[in-house]
């Protein structure tokens, strides 16, 4: 289509590398791809305990007073020297605000739209306009093959005649309108409807004169080692995948505290993974599924309200389990890694599928707590569910309810917690298979190919 192959084979867009963040493309239906081969809940990182803050030295300035959050902020790591070439008509803010925000995205991916949709507006109107953040928009068209390319494509046209951020909120507002078989018709039409000169869009568009710059900016992604869509690079700090508006506020004021005082704030963790990741995992007291000889070991962490993670339960994992589990090659073990910032009931969700193990029941909870996430997930009374599922399990009701209510396994959350850290863990789920790290809630075609190589004479 439109000699744009060449660019997907030049940029390498087609390899499996971007599965899972907002999914490669299958050829019969992008948008199922995009759900199947979703990332997981990427950036959201469990707490670790807080260093203790850096005193700020005589000359620093004073703090904009800021309300304290209720719960810890969690930064995520810094990339050492990060550096990105500037794109100045895809450039919102002030040239000396204090925050830089780079943003890869790809217009047909639906978490990138949410983003436009659900945190951009407030970030505008409470940052970028007030002078305290810039944002830099870079292309990394991954989603939908030759869509994404033309979309690109038509952003960067735009941004030749400084049409760049009405072409990229029409893009994004108008996705049903040009995703389609007619997409550089409508791209070129919708040129002309938002005020741009058609006659140099079009050329721009039939020349491919900004592929050079949208192939840079695929490059650098690749270079920092991202693997889908959104993504951001906040002064340095990388937030993978899309968080909640809440988060962004609170890692930015965190920033801006820092910008302004020269230390982060009390209340705000820091999370380095470390240079060499320990993936020597305990054993777990819960009996793993299979054979406890398999060649193969897969260590799941995970959070039981994670929505990714309801769904590799429910679309892998039955997989997993009648073609590998059950026959012998696999050993699945699961550890618990909750996201307390954004799933408050999931600790203790985690305790109940470890006091349900003291009676011989953990793999039955873990199947019901996912199964019924719905029934308690934003329950305020969630531990009640806990305990009523309990009782249909056939548990001892008493027991249960001791174990639960005294904390008897919290100790084992908090263990799997800090192994999942040390591995370098920064969200659900995320598989260790034989120690090789495989994020997300992939389709089942990853890890048979990943198996498959395992098991390989």
């Amino acid at each position: 289509m439109f000699r744009l192959r060449l660019l997907l084979m030049l940029i390498g867009l087609t390899v499996p590398v971007v599965i899972g963040a907002c999914g490669a493309r299958p050829a019969e239906d992008p948008q199922a791809a995009i759900e199947a081969a979703v990332q997981a809940t990427l950036t959201a990182v469990a707490a670790s305990p807080a260093a203790p803050p850096t005193t700020p030295g005589p000359t620093a300035a004073v703090a904009t007073p800021r309300p304290t959050p209720a719960v810890q902020v969690i930064l995520p790591p810094a990339i050492p020297n990060f550096t990105a070439t500037e794109r100045p008509a895809a450039t919102k803010g002030q040239a000396d605000a204090p925050l830089v925000m780079y943003e890869w995205a790809d217009y047909t991916c639906p978490y990138c739209r949410r983003f436009h949709s659900e945190v951009l507006p407030t970030l505008e109107e409470q940052y970028i306009r007030t002078g305290k953040l810039r944002l830099v928009y870079k292309e990394y068209p991954v989603v939908s093959g030759d869509l994404s390319v033309i979309a690109s494509l038509g952003a960067q046209c735009a941004a030749e005649q400084n049409g760049f951020w009405a072409m990229h909120d029409w893009l994004f507002e108008q996705t049903e309108a040009w995703r389609n078989q007619n997409a550089i018709e409508r791209i070129k039409a919708a040129a002309v409807e938002l005020g741009l000169d058609g006659e140099a869009f079009n050329r721009c568009f039939d020349e491919q004169t900004a592929i050079p710059l949208i192939v840079e900016d695929y490059r650098e992604g690749q270079a920092l080692g991202i693997r889908g869509t959104p993504n951001f690079v906040i002064n340095g700090h990388w937030v993978q995948g899309l968080l909640p508006l809440s988060d962004f506020v609170s890692i930015l004021d965190a920033l801006l505290a820092q910008a302004e005082t020269g230390s982060l704030p009390e209340y705000v963790v820091t999370v380095t993974p470390s240079p060499t990741p320990d993936t020597d995992f305990a054993d777990e007291p819960q009996p793993p599924l299979g054979d406890a000889n398999a060649p193969v070991l897969i260590v799941e962490f995970s959070d039981y309200q994670c929505p990714f993670c309801l769904r590799h339960f429910q679309q892998t994992m039955p997989k997993l389990r009648e073609q590998y589990i059950d026959t012998g090659k696999v050993r699945y073990v699961f550890k618990d890694f909750p996201l307390d910032s954004i799933h408050p009931q999931a600790r203790k969700a985690a305790e109940a599928a470890n006091c349900a193990g003291k009676q011989g029941q953990y793999w039955p909870m873990h199947d019901r707590l996912f199964a019924e996430q719905n029934r308690w997930a934003e329950n305020n009374e969630a531990v009640t569910v806990f305990k009523q599922l309990a009782t249909e399990l056939g548990l001892d009701a008493a027991a249960f309810a001791a174990c639960l209510d005294g904390g008897e396994t919290a100790a084992e959350i908090e263990e799997d917690l800090q192994e999942g850290l040390l591995a370098g863990v920064q969200g659900t789920p995320a598989f260790f298979i034989n120690g090789r790290f495989i994020s997300g809630a992939q389709p089942f075609e990853v890890f048979q190919q990943v198996i498959e190589q395992m098991l390989a004479p």
